[in-house]
């Protein structure tokens, strides 16, 4: 009885993260000029402490399970996913970390990286955030997630995805004028590329 009450909680509290990180994206994605500031709100810091309850939860094997095995936790990770596709960079850097943590997190499940395949345009968001986040840290947990991503074999489409929207020239450039942490993952990224297309 008490294991059902904490699932029911759970889920309660899934809705809870998916609503308000939704209305929160909305709120400010009706042409209001984004300014630093916003993420040192009490509403924006509310935000980024549920959504790093959900990270951490992700973290853990047990946690990534139950989120890709519930309703709610797969209808809250395609919101991660949209929001993800909403935040233009340099905006709500804050977020997309956590976004970005957590959708790695959840590509680790098998499940999870089934689910995350089937989103159209998660990789080309991707290549943007490498090529134009303005956060190293940020570009350094798109990397590890499209690398995650590249290696799902049954998807073939995302490797082909990932040559069109980061060629070999852009890579080449890219490790050569990125932030040192980020050209080591270039370079990673070029070799699993290489390794990956000879298999294909």
């Amino acid at each position: 009885m008490l294991l059902i009450f904490v699932v029911l909680q759970t889920e309660e509290f899934l809705q809870l993260v998916q609503g308000t990180l939704e209305s929160y994206v909305q709120t400010y994605s009706n042409g209001t000029p984004y300014h630093p500031s916003q993420e040192e709100s009490n509403e924006s810091n509310f935000v980024l402490a549920i959504c790093g309850v959900i990270t951490n939860i992700a973290a853990a094997p047990y946690g990534r399970h139950f989120l890709m095995g519930s309703t709610s936790g797969c209808q809250l990770v395609d919101s991660y996913v949209e929001v993800l596709m909403q935040l233009l960079p340099p905006t709500f850097p804050k977020l997309r970390k956590l976004l970005l943590m957590a959708l790695y997190n959840v590509s680790i499940n098998e499940q999870g990286m089934k689910f995350l395949c089937q989103k159209p345009g998660i990789i080309s968001k991707l290549a943007f955030i490498i090529t134009n986040d303005l956060c190293v840290e940020n570009q350094e947990h798109a990397l590890h997630l499209i690398q995650s991503l590249a290696y799902e074999r049954q998807h073939p489409n995302l490797l082909h995805e990932l040559l069109e929207v980061l060629p070999q020239r852009t890579l080449q450039e890219l490790s050569k004028t990125s932030h040192p942490q980020v050209q080591q993952g270039i370079l990673e990224l070029m070799s699993d590329i290489m390794h990956l297309t000879r298999e294909v």
